[in-house]
């Protein structure tokens, strides 16, 4: 589960399974990440924007990709691997 963040709170939208909040003006997600799995661990990623007219859904939409690139990269693994 999320805990608080910066431009994220304990009262933003969460996605179903818990891996994403996110309001208009931040988001943090969870890195689907085997080495930190494996170690009991977890590793997380945080966009903040100061722009307005921002929208929850778009900063859902980039933490998400965010997530799944670092996820996807094999860095997370390489790095706790270790």
């Amino acid at each position: 589960m999320v805990g608080p963040a910066q431009s994220v709170g304990p009262g933003d939208a969460r996605s179903e399974d818990g891996r994403f909040v996110h309001s208009a003006s931040g988001a943090v997600g969870r890195v689907d990440c085997r080495a930190a799995d494996d170690a009991g661990r977890s590793v997380w990623v945080t966009v903040r924007t100061t722009r307005g007219g921002t929208t929850g859904e778009q900063m859902k939409d980039l933490v998400t990709a965010y997530a799944d690139a670092v996820g996807a990269s094999g860095a997370c693994d390489e790095v706790l691997g270790r």
